[in-house]
């Protein structure tokens, strides 16, 4: 195993991570946060029994997934920016992206499983919103100028 590997992860090895660190993680660091989401809220967001009496008694309620959810994304929770959209395609640009084919812009969209290719139409508002911050940080020779997202004139 590579050391430096092993020091960035703080000493831990590959065998110390199972499939479900993420998941366990994501609990722990979002029932760590002042004004976060509620355990209930967390507990039915990762499927995770309530026990018989509170399944048949607590339910979701409205908004507390996308609130987990956010949490979990790091979004600051006592901040406006938390309520903030992300970048996303107007109808139009929709539209018209689907007209031309996902796949002449995101290549090998249509091998995508169909959850995700919903998330990757949002992958690409957000590569087309921060183009510009791309483009200055990265080299000009970066993979991701090479797609056809890029070449193609589609992200600028």
């Amino acid at each position: 195993m590579d050391e430096v590997f092993i020091n960035q992860l703080g000493g831990t090895t590959v065998e110390d991570i199972g499939t479900h660190s993420t998941r366990k993680g994501s609990v722990s660091y979002v029932l760590s946060l002042a004004g976060g989401p509620s355990v209930i809220q967390v507990f039915l967001r990762c499927c995770w029994s309530l026990g018989n009496v509170q399944d048949r008694y607590v339910f979701l309620d409205s908004g507390g997934d996308q609130f987990v959810g956010r949490s979990v994304g790091g979004l600051p929770v006592s901040d406006s920016k938390f309520a903030t959209l992300p970048p996303h395609l107007s109808s139009e640009d929709l539209e018209e992206k689907t007209k031309v084919g996902w796949e002449q812009i995101v290549q090998a969209f249509y091998n995508f499983n169909p959850s995700f290719r919903v998330i990757s139409q949002y992958l690409f508002a957000s590569i087309v919103f921060h183009v510009d911050f791309l483009r200055e940080e990265l080299s000009p020779a970066h993979p991701l100028f090479q797609t056809a997202a890029f070449t193609r004139g589609w992200a600028d």
